[in-house]
C-alpha cells in the first residue's frame, strides 16, 4: 500500500528525488526507459552537492532533451509505503518550448508527447497524483487506482484464492477482542492459512481488526491512561508475533451501548486519547525498524455516531478511516441497507450522506474507505408491493444472506433502483437488499470523483468465485 502527501515542511537532506510534470504545448511530455515498457514523468535522485531544482534540470535534460523551457517548483512530496520505508522528492512543473536530441549514453530508449495521458504508468501509483498536484485541473481520476481493503473473519474451511490477490491491497484479520484490558488473539484457530496467503502475496498489507459488533473492553480500557497503556502494549505485541503491519480499531461504537457493551460520555474524548497512544506507540516502531504501520478504524456510519467522535482529531490521528456504510436498514420497511444515495426515500440514510456528514466533521476525504457489502439483509414480505422497496414488512431485517447464496437462488427476481445505485431482489415471501457488480461500480465512481482512499468490504469469505471483488477492482 503507498500514500502520497504533500507535507509543508521537510529538511533539506530529506528530498532525495525531483520530479518534473511537463508539457509542451497542449501535449504531455513524457519518456520510456531503455529496461522498461512503461513511460513516466521525467525525474530521477538528486546528486551530492545538487539543489533539487538542479537535479530537476539535469534530469530534464537527460530524459528528454529539453534545453528551452520555464520551470516552476509545485513542493515536497512524500511517498510512504506501509509495511516499508517512506522517502520525499521536490516536484516541478514545466511548459518546454524546444526539445533537442538526448545526450549521448542516456538510458532514454523515447520520449513521446501525447495529446492524452497514458495508462501504462511506470509508477501508477505515485505519478497521477504528482500530475494532479502539478495541473490542478486535470483530470486524473480514471488513472489513480483506488484502494481495495476487505474483512476476513478466520474460520474453519475458509479459502483463500491466489486468483484474488492482485486485486487485493489490504487484508483485516478480523478479530482480536479486547480480554481484561489487552489486545488479544489466543481464540484465533485459523490464522495459520491467512498468514500463508499473506507470505504467498507479499504486497497485500496485512493488518489486525481489534474489537466488532458486540465485542466490549474497550470504554473500560480507554478510560484511564494505565488502561490505555496497557491496551497499546498488548496491542503491538500481537502485531509483532503475527506479522501485521496495520491496526484497525473496530469500537462499535464510543459512546453507545447498543451493542450490549459498556459505553460512557467520556467515550468521546477517551477515543481519541487511546488513538494518540497507538499513533505512539506505532510510530516508535517504525523508527526502530522503518517499516510505516498502518492505524485506521472502522467507523459508523450513522449521523448520530459522528458526535460521539473528535473527527477533526481522529483524522489527523489515523492513516485510513474504514466508513461502514451497510447495516443502514430499519425495522418494519422493505429499505435498502447500503445504498449509495437515498432514493425516493427522503429518511433513507445512505453511504453519501455518510460521508459528507465524516467530512464535514473533520474526516479527510482522501482516509476514506467507502464500505460495500457482500451480504444481503433480508426482510419477509408479502408480495402485496411490486417492486418491494419502502414497502411495509413485519420483520427487522435482522437476517442476513450471504452473496454466494443470492445469486445461485433460483427463485429471486433481481432489480436494481437506479436513484439510490442499490440492488435488490424478491420473490413474494422475502426482500433482499445487498451490493451487486452495479452497485459496486457506481460505489467505485464514487470514490474515484470525491477524492476517497478506495473501497472495502465485509467479508471476504462470502464471494465466493470473486465476482464482486472484480467489479470493485474494476
Amino acid at each position: 500500500m503507498i500514500r502520497v502527501t504533500f507535507p509543508v515542511c521537510v529538511k533539506d537532506g530529506e528530498i532525495r528525488f525531483s520530479v518534473i510534470v511537463a508539457k509542451k504545448g497542449d501535449r504531455w511530455l513524457f519518456c520510456r526507459h531503455s529496461e522498461r515498457t512503461t513511460l513516466e514523468c521525467p525525474g530521477g535522485h538528486r546528486e551530492p552537492g545538487e539543489t533539487p531544482e538542479e537535479t530537476a534540470r539535469r534530469e530534464l535534460y537527460e530524459e528528454t532533451g529539453a534545453t528551452e523551457y520555464t520551470l516552476q517548483q509545485i513542493g515536497v512530496y512524500r511517498v510512504t509505503r506501509f509495511g516499508g520505508g517512506s522517502s520525499c522528492g521536490m516536484l516541478y512543473r514545466a511548459e518546454v518550448s524546444t526539445l533537442g536530441k538526448l545526450p549521448e549514453g542516456s538510458e532514454i530508449a523515447e520520449v513521446r508527447l501525447l495529446g492524452e495521458l497514458p495508462e501504462n504508468w511506470t509508477y501508477p501509483d505515485i505519478q497521477p497524483h504528482l500530475l494532479k498536484k502539478a495541473w490542478p485541473t486535470t483530470d486524473t481520476h480514471p488513472l489513480e487506482r483506488h484502494h481495495t481493503a476487505a474483512y476476513v473473519m478466520g474460520r474453519k474451511g475458509l479459502c483463500f484464492r491466489d486468483e484474488d490477490a492482485p486485486m487485493l491491497d489490504q487484508l483485516n484479520y478480523a478479530f482480536a477482542l479486547v480480554k481484561d484490558g489487552r489486545v488479544s488473539g489466543d481464540h484465533w484457530q485459523h490464522i495459520d492459512a491467512y498468514k500463508a496467503f499473506i507470505a504467498r502475496h507479499p504486497h497485500i498489507l496485512p493488518v489486525v481488526s481489534v474489537g466488532g459488533w458486540g465485542a466490549g473492553g474497550f470504554s473500560e480500557a480507554a478510560s484511564t491512561e494505565e488502561g490505555r497503556r496497557l491496551f497499546v502494549r498488548s496491542a503491538l505485541a500481537l502485531m509483532e508475533e503475527h506479522g501485521f503491519l496495520g491496526l484497525d480499531i473496530d469500537w462499535e461504537y464510543p459512546g453507545s451501548d447498543a451493542a450490549g457493551i459498556a459505553a460512557s460520555p467520556d467515550d468521546r474524548e477517551n477515543f481519541t486519547l487511546l488513538l494518540e497512544a497507538l499513533r505512539s506507540g506505532i510510530d516508535a516502531l517504525t523508527a526502530k525498524d522503518g517499516k510505516h504501520r498502518l492505524l485506521a478504524a472502522a467507523l459508523g456510519a450513522s449521523s448520530q455516531l459522528v458526535g460521539h467522535i473528535e473527527c477533526e482529531k481522529v483524522g489527523q490521528l489515523l492513516d485510513q478511516v474504514n466508513l461502514m456504510t451497510y447495516d443502514m436498514y430499519r425495522s418494519r420497511k422493505c429499505c435498502h441497507h447500503t445504498a449509495l444515495f437515498a432514493g425516493a426515500d427522503a429518511e433513507a440514510y445512505s453511504a453519501h450522506q455518510a460521508v459528507q456528514d465524516h467530512v464535514a466533521a473533520g474526516i479527510p476525504a482522501e482516509k476514506i474507505m467507502l464500505g460495500c457489502a457482500f451480504y444481503a439483509r433480508v426482510y419477509a414480505h408479502n408480495g402485496s408491493m411490486i417492486p418491494p422497496v419502502n414497502a411495509p414488512s413485519p420483520s427487522n431485517g435482522g437476517d442476513t444472506m450471504p452473496y454466494d447464496r443470492i445469486v445461485t437462488d433460483e427463485a429471486l427476481t433481481h432489480a436494481f433502483d437506479e436513484a439510490a445505485c442499490a440492488a435488490y431482489a424478491y420473490d413474494g415471501k422475502r426482500y433482499l437488499t445487498y451490493d451487486s457488480p452495479a452497485s459496486i461500480a457506481c460505489k467505485r465512481a464514487y470514490a474515484h470523483t470525491n477524492g476517497l482512499m478506495g473501497l472495502m468490504y465485509w467479508e471476504y469469505g462470502e464471494d465466493h468465485d470473486g465476482e464482486l471483488l472484480r467489479a470493485m477492482h474494476g
